[in-house]
């Protein structure tokens, strides 16, 4: 990943994309990060290395996985070991950074065979978790409240799903779609709901990214035009602000903070007036991150959130031209689509492939389906929430939502019966690094004809010889 990483930069440096100075401070994150990257043992703790039975004391919620009425999922870290606990409950909240005083709890190890057998085991081992503890709300004798930010963010986001619930205008269903795709809270999504999305290739959708945060953006931009706000001064402050807020209710999800810290990037260099090269607004925010996380640069999410990025930045600057030749905007605005879809797909097929064995070639066709009510849906929501203490008004913009969600649901459902196309095979790193380096030749014009024709030549003949 780190050799596909600097041949990204290196060819966008040639092509005069990026200024060469950047490669230097990429490289030396990257540097950074492998040097201060440690491998997390896979092998399970062995039977008698750790106290398992009958145990009591205190339990920290590092940080949750799930939570919904009746279940809560959280990481917690007990003799320097981490463990998952599953605790069934009553509709009762916990946050990270809560204490649970728990009067008798049992610890069961992750075995070998588990490992072997069991995919949701091996997810755990890999994530460096060594064993699961079941607890029931009668266990917990008392709970210490935590602190921090990032249990505010919890907390506030608890607040606004109870008041959705008190209204009860969305069905089960539908809630689990509508925090999905506003809140970034995926415990309420019925398993049937996430299948369709997901054999429909358009399952991102339902996770808070960049293109939520995007229209977040976008939206935010438009009201301050519709207002005629002009002053850069307080345009700056107001768009920066709401990205900050939505992170904190997005649980600081650091898909999430990558995306706000990327617009705020461009909003600033609006500010500055300075002609932004927008490739330098992405690797600026990526080195910002990987400066305080080195470790993301081997994090599957960082990983396909930048290379999707990359490529759509990629293909409409070369492609500028040819989308401003379309006058009907309509048709623009189509045109715009279908590239940055195809280019989205493009960045992230690869490394998709190389690390799941499958992708999805409808999800091109469905993502152009599916994205028009996508962003309608987290446009409404999000003024759906801005109403949240003005009751009437508030119940009236759920009911708008439902109806959004319900052509949300059929959508996925058809498109997973009908337009679904999984790819499935598998490919090397070095398979995934030829192929990166072939759609970089194929999308950048700046290339000359025979220099191009000579390097997919090359390319195709290494492919070639690699699956033999």
């Amino acid at each position: 990943m780190i050799g596909l990483i600097l041949l990204v930069m290196i060819v966008l440096s040639i092509c005069k994309i990026i200024r060469w100075q950047i490669i230097v401070v990429q490289i030396s994150c990257i540097i950074l990060g492998s040097i201060s990257f440690s491998q997390i043992p896979r092998t399970p703790l062995k039977e008698g290395s750790v106290r398992c039975k009958n145990l009591q004391g205190q339990i920290v919620i590092c940080s949750l996985k799930k939570q919904n009425k009746e279940q809560l999922n959280f990481i917690a870290v007990i003799d320097d070991i981490k463990y998952m606990v599953y605790l069934k409950k009553n509709n009762v909240a916990y946050f990270p950074g809560d204490t649970l005083q728990v009067k008798k709890f049992n610890i069961k190890l992750i075995t070998e065979s588990e490992i072997i057998d069991n995919g949701y085991t091996k997810y755990l081992v890999e994530n460096g978790i060594k064993g699961q503890i079941f607890l029931n709300e009668k266990d917990i004798q008392s709970v210490n409240d935590g602190h921090g930010l990032l249990r505010m963010a919890y907390k506030l986001r608890h607040r606004i799903i109870q008041q959705i619930q008190k209204e009860n205008v969305l069905s089960t269903t539908e809630e689990g779609v509508f925090y999905s795709l506003l809140l970034g809270e995926r415990s309420y999504l019925h398993k049937e709901t996430r299948e369709d999305f997901k054999e429909s290739g358009i399952i991102h959708v339902l996770a808070i990214s960049g293109l939520h945060v995007g229209i977040l953006f976008l939206f935010v931009k438009s009201l301050l035009k519709l207002f005629r706000v002009n002053n850069k001064h307080i345009k700056l402050i107001i768009v920066v602000v709401i990205l900050l807020f939505y992170s904190v209710i997005a649980g600081l999800s650091p898909s999430v903070v990558r995306a706000s810290l990327m617009c705020s990037l461009i909003q600033i260099g609006l500010f500055l007036e300075n002609k932004n090269v927008t490739m330098n607004i992405v690797l600026s925010s990526a080195l910002l991150l990987l400066l305080f996380k080195p470790t993301w640069l081997r994090d599957l999410g960082f990983q396909l959130s930048y290379l999707a990025v990359i490529f759509i930045v990629l293909v409409l600057n070369n492609n500028n031209e040819s989308i401003q030749k379309v006058t009907h905007p309509i048709l623009k605005k189509i045109v715009q689509l279908l590239q940055v879809n195809f280019a989205a797909f493009t960045g992230t097929f690869p490394i998709l492939i190389l690390n799941f064995g499958i992708a999805y070639a409808g999800s091109i066709i469905c993502s152009m389906l599916v994205i028009p009510l996508v962003t309608l849906s987290v446009t409404l929501g999000l003024t759906t929430l801005i109403f949240i203490q003005f009751e009437s008004i508030f119940k009236l913009l759920l009911y708008l939502n439902q109806y959004l969600i319900q052509a949300l649901l059929v959508s996925a459902n058809f498109m997973s019966d009908v337009i679904s196309i999984p790819i499935s095979f598998e490919i090397s790193i070095v398979q995934c690094f030829l192929l990166y380096s072939l759609f970089l030749i194929l999308f950048i014009n700046k290339i000359r004809f025979l220099t191009r024709i000579k390097a997919l030549a090359v390319i195709s003949t290494c492919f070639t010889i690699s699956m033999f």
